[in-house]
């Protein structure tokens, strides 16, 4: 203390002779210091990261969950919200979500769902932004609670709001893991190959002169093969239609006859003659082709007619790249366009076919490219919850364009 040097504080203020320091009993009694000592703490934590004084407590438990279980093979990480409306300066507010107050949590979980590791979000990590390390975010945060898990040949899934061509790379090359996810198709790095903006798809519809319309056309979820029996026509004339929508635009096509049924030759002709000169506007390198599994769609000389034109870009029954049956709910066409179409048509109350026809292509030239885009995006939504509920249908579920 000072000039004078003692081995404990109580010394400073002994009544010992051969130790007493006057001194020091004159400017503070002994338990008077003490007790400032005890209760007295500077500290500047003008610096410190966000909950420090909680981080040894997510430690611990993190090391906890990871020392009592072993995880299964199968991982998924993903966010969760902590509902808490207090304050707290990392509190999120997310509107999307359900929970919209919270704190937001980092979770690596098995397939009992069982928590391996968490990181509880915090904000931006500065020291991470001081170094100059150019690494995503989202990207910083799977490697860091992968590092757990590393060189242990697991596999791991997420959604879009994590994946990315990078970070696969990455934690198959230094964390020696698989990765699974669904991908945002505007992705950087993403081939274009397997954009959903250039897969293009293609359906027949009929319309009747009178306004008939199916309104069942996009209900059916069958895992058998549903049968269906008519026993006598009542159906006035009809004019079938043909066409291809993608994100920048939808062809049409007609030709094929008024009350007609569409038959493999007729299907044929139409895509020799209509839609392959029409791709001679488009780069046929990079745009796949779906369709749905009719059977005039998946004839033998119709699939090889098909794969002259796209190679494996072919999504199809009997083609490179399957496609599910009797999964309408997974078809623009089918949930969007030919509704679409078929609620403004019958507006005026055509006549004649030819009227019909007119009508049909002023709606469909009047849709906008928006609206397309919306329609992609929504079908990439479906595709995640279908890929994400392994298939099964999409009971009470309202798409909205």
């Amino acid at each position: 203390m000072g000039l004078v040097d003692k081995d404990n504080i109580k010394e400073y203020r002994s009544t010992d002779p051969m130790l007493e320091t006057p001194f020091f009993k004159k400017i503070m009694p002994r338990d008077r210091f003490l007790n400032l000592l005890r209760y007295l703490h500077f500290e500047n934590n003008d610096h410190a990261p966000d909950a420090w004084k909680l981080r040894n407590v997510f430690n611990s438990l993190n090391n906890s969950f990871q020392e009592i279980c072993d995880p299964t093979e199968e991982l998924a990480i993903d966010e969760v919200i902590v509902a808490f409306k207090g304050r707290i300066i990392f509190k999120q507010y997310i509107p999307k979500k359900r929970k919209r107050f919270g704190i937001k949590v980092y979770k690596i979980v098995d397939k009992k769902g069982y928590t391996f590791n968490r990181k509880v979000y915090l904000g931006a990590d500065r020291e991470r932004l001081k170094s100059g390390i150019k690494v995503k975010p989202t990207h910083a945060t799977i490697l860091e609670l992968a590092e757990s898990i590393k060189n242990k040949g697991h596999k791991l899934f997420m959604d879009n709001f994590f994946s990315s061509p990078e970070l696969f790379q990455q934690l198959h090359k230094e964390y020696k893991m698989n990765s699974c996810g669904t991908m945002r198709s505007n992705r950087k790095h993403l081939s274009k190959r397997i954009s959903f903006s250039n897969n293009e798809k293609s359906d027949e519809a009929h319309f009747w002169l009178n306004g008939y319309v199916n309104k069942q056309n996009c209900r059916i979820w069958s895992e058998a093969n549903p049968q269906v029996y008519v026993e006598t026509p009542l159906h006035p004339e009809k004019l079938t239609v043909w066409c291809a929508l993608w994100a920048g635009g939808i062809l049409l096509q007609n030709d094929e006859g008024h009350n007609v049924t569409v038959n493999g030759d007729r299907y044929r002709a139409m895509i020799t003659n209509f839609f392959i000169p029409e791709l001679n506007n488009h780069d046929v390198q990079e745009l796949w082709f779906q369709q749905d599994g009719t059977t005039c769609h998946t004839a033998r000389a119709t699939i090889d007619l098909l794969k002259d034109t796209f190679g494996d870009r072919l999504i199809s029954r009997f083609g490179p790249v399957n496609w599910p049956p009797r999964s309408c709910d997974l078809t623009p066409l089918d949930y969007f366009l030919w509704g679409y179409v078929k609620s403004l048509i019958y507006a005026d109350k055509p006549q004649t076919l030819d009227h019909l026809e007119e009508n049909i292509r002023r709606v469909i030239a009047d849709i906008r490219p928006q609206m397309l885009e919306k329609v992609i995006e929504n079908w990439t939504s479906r595709l995640d919850y279908t890929w994400a509920s392994r298939g099964s249908p999409m009971p009470e579920i309202i798409f909205k364009m």
